[in-house]
């Protein structure tokens, strides 16, 4: 199944033909788009394709992906959505509530309706795995790829360095039990601190066990009027955007004063590019060493091979042991 524009109900979100911008680069935003119908598969595979952009080196809140029993809330207190939901969220979270430092963080957690997301510790003893992956201000989109088959979750990411599709491993989970049909959603927020969350592709598939396979249909597409009428859309929403900046700025103008705090946490284009680069020429530089750690202990071991060589030949096959004393020789049958 392709989960396009007429699929989906968008609320607080707006879609282009390109993306949609679940939670703008706002203080205090939340957005969420879900598919309208359930699925009729039991199990499945979505991939999502989107960034999360800002100028602070420092981003909040999230992006989540969500498979429920019903359809979240458009302005939820969970990365946008419902708290207490019956099924799957994935979540891509910014900000480092506990103070652990291991944000940027992407985790798993199954939900049976009667939990509330410890926001505190960052649902840290209610995750079900989880994994320390950077998907902020990358060059190229981030991935997420998620399947659920034979009722084991695997969550696959693509880091946004390179602009192919070398995924890595996030998490596994196996002998899982989530809801046989749902609906599929994505929603994200901000806080004090605000990057923009763009949704380039979200993608689901169905999966069936070999031979269980239905013919497949024909996947529906925007039509043309529809791609202009959602770009219009979404060019009037940057507009109404940037007016409510700038309305903003002159009815808090103490803002500013306030927000110097955060200054240090703000960085230019080319100082997150210099850092980029200069991040993947450390990954270089420890590669690099490490193969020379290696390489000096292969030579190592050479020059004690020819060491040994040349001591065979110049002692006529006998090699002195350590100390200098000489081996015993043996005595001669008469």
């Amino acid at each position: 199944m392709i989960i396009n524009y007429r699929s989906l109900c968008l609320t607080d979100a707006i879609a282009s033909a390109e993306n949609v911008r679940v939670a703008p680069s706002l203080r205090s935003q939340k957005g969420a788009i879900w598919s309208k119908s359930k699925t009729n598969f039991d199990w499945w595979e979505a991939e999502i394709v989107f960034r999360v952009t800002g100028r602070g080196r420092i981003g909040a809140d999230g992006l989540a992906f969500w498979y429920t029993d019903s359809q979240g809330a458009y302005d939820g207190n969970v990365f946008g959505s419902s708290d207490k939901w019956v099924g799957l969220g994935v979540f891509f979270d910014s900000f480092d509530n506990d103070n652990k430092h291991n944000n940027p963080y992407i985790m798993a957690m199954v939900n049976d309706g009667t939990k509330e997301f410890d926001h505190t510790n960052d649902g840290s003893s209610q995750m079900l795995s989880g994994c320390v992956k950077d998907f902020r201000n990358k060059p190229f989109p981030t991935r997420a790829k998620i399947e659920y088959y034979m009722n084991t979750l695997t969550v696959l990411f693509h880091n946004g360095m390179t602009n192919n599709n070398d995924y890595e491993i996030c998490l596994r989970v196996e002998n899982l039990h989530l809801p046989r049909y749902g609906y599929f959603g994505v929603s994200a927020a901000t806080g004090g601190l605000a990057d923009d969350h763009d949704v380039l592709q979200f993608l689901t598939t169905s999966l069936y066990p070999p031979g269980q396979a239905p013919t497949p249909g024909q996947a529906t597409k925007v039509s043309p009027e529809e791609e202009t009428k959602l770009s219009q859309e979404y060019a009037d929403y940057q507009k109404k955007l940037d007016q409510q900046k700038e309305d903003y700025k002159k009815e808090h103008p103490q803002v500013k004063d306030t927000d110097s705090e955060f200054e240090d946490w703000f960085e230019s284009d080319s100082q997150r590019e210099l850092r980029q680069i200069f991040a993947g020429q450390t990954q270089i530089y420890d590669q690099v060493r490490l193969l020379s750690q290696k390489l000096d202990e292969v030579v190592g071991r050479q020059e004690r091979a020819l060491g040994l060589l040349s001591t065979l030949h110049q002692g006529g096959g006998q090699i002195a042991p350590q100390g200098g004393v000489p081996p015993p020789q043996m005595g001669q049958m008469g």
